[in-house]
């Protein structure tokens, strides 16, 4: 096994962390949900040796290289589920033993101040800060049971960096010192296992029905999104409002819309465009006394899917009545409305080469489309004087 795949499968996945990642060098390589790091403006030859000057904090130096060293990504909460797994306190089990907890954080020889990964002194708190270009981090236990971490995407450099340090190692006490009270529900009991295997059936125009398997949490989230569009994502603690029809539930951003809420593993999804693709996301989530009835979003590990509706044409009207198509079941269907005469059905494909030309062509008529390949064509209709009756660009087949 690879060093982080070890590391996920034997010590982060039995805590119930899955938002751990070994970090990249690139911003084009950065992952889903990961910030952008913002630097002072300085620049450094490429750790790939091009010779090229770049952003310090991306590609000045090699990340992927630390791996071990600090070369991880993670969520504040991820971390702080981490170190409740290793500070001694009953509240959380540990995974390391009296022991080995005892050896990790027994000062060194040399410096009194530092232990085996931890800055530590007299009063038994334990800390470790971060400082690569582009990050300001620190975790911190202390010896009242507190623990917490504070994750920034920039650094202060210069004159100020004593104060900016102090201000960020006071935040965790401040809020201690200033809160007389915290809740007794746990923010970290939230699900473990996301909703996997989206299936789609009755794939129609404007219209689709979904199922998925459901993961261990109390309910679940479906959103749905353009699959050209960028993907926004739930925020803990938030409700949202679902609709089946697509646009009438909560926007999370990007066209990101809530189509389901609940205990089920199916929806039906109305609303969309005909011949569009579709992005499907399943987040489960947690709501309950134990969460203080916060909702609580496991956004990593979840269930993605596509899905493409089928290719409908719009209504044309010219001087005669009009006439309808629509892609049913592979076929090209005619509809008219009311008697009319039969009709002229011809067919190209981008490139202007004819694929199909039939004549009296009548209501509820269907046209194989499956040995037409996929991509856009010309459908043009015209009526037994050869006027105009329909024209449209389809997508799709």
């Amino acid at each position: 096994m690879s060093y982080e795949d070890y590391v996920k499968s034997n010590v982060l996945e039995p805590l119930g962390i899955c938002d751990m990642h070994t970090g990249r060098n690139l911003m084009l390589d950065k992952l889903e949900r990961e910030v952008e790091y913002e630097g002072n403006g300085y620049t450094a030859p490429s750790c790939y040796g091009t010779g090229a000057l770049v952003p310090w904090e991306y590609g000045g130096w090699n990340l992927e290289a630390m791996d071990a060293h600090g070369g991880w990504v993670a969520s504040a909460r991820e971390l702080v589920k981490l170190l409740v797994a290793v500070d001694g306190f009953t509240t959380k089990p540990d995974i390391l033993n009296a022991a080995s907890i005892n050896a990790m954080v027994d000062p060194c020889a040399v410096n009194s101040g530092y232990a085996a990964g931890w800055s530590v002194n007299p009063f038994n708190n334990w800390w470790h800060t971060g400082s690569l270009d582009g990050t300001a981090t620190m975790i911190a236990r202390s010896s009242n049971q507190y623990t917490w971490a504070i994750l920034l995407n920039k650094r202060e450099i210069g004159n100020l960096s004593g104060a900016f340090w102090t201000a960020i190692d006071q935040l965790g006490w401040d809020c201690i010192s200033s809160t007389a009270n915290f809740p007794s529900h746990d923010l970290m009991a939230m699900p473990t296992e996301n909703a996997s295997a989206i299936t789609f059936g009755n794939v129609g125009t404007g219209s689709v029905d979904v199922q998925w398997t459901n993961g261990d949490g109390d309910a679940r989230l479906v959103v749905v999104r353009p699959a050209t569009n960028a993907t926004s994502f739930p925020l803990d603690g938030t409700d949202y409002t679902a609709n089946d029809t697509y646009g009438l539930g909560t926007d999370l951003g990007n066209g990101n819309h809530v189509v389901f809420a609940g205990t089920g593993n199916s929806v039906q999804v109305n609303g969309l465009s005909p011949g569009t693709a579709y992005a499907f996301h399943v987040y489960e989530y947690d709501k309950s006394n134990a969460t203080g009835n916060h909702a609580l979003y496991m956004l990593c590990g979840r269930a993605d899917a596509e899905v493409s509706t089928a290719v409908g044409v719009e209504e044309f009207t010219a001087s005669e009545s009009p006439v309808h198509l629509f892609m049913d079941g592979g076929d090209l269907l005619i509809r008219m409305d009311g008697p009319r005469a039969p009709v002229k059905v011809e067919l190209w494909d981008v490139t202007g080469r004819a694929l199909l030309s039939l004549s009296n062509v009548r209501d509820g008529q269907r046209i194989p489309t499956s040995g037409f390949s996929a991509g856009i064509h010309l459908v043009r209709i015209s009526g037994y004087s050869g006027a105009l009756l329909h024209q449209r660009l389809l997508l799709g087949r």
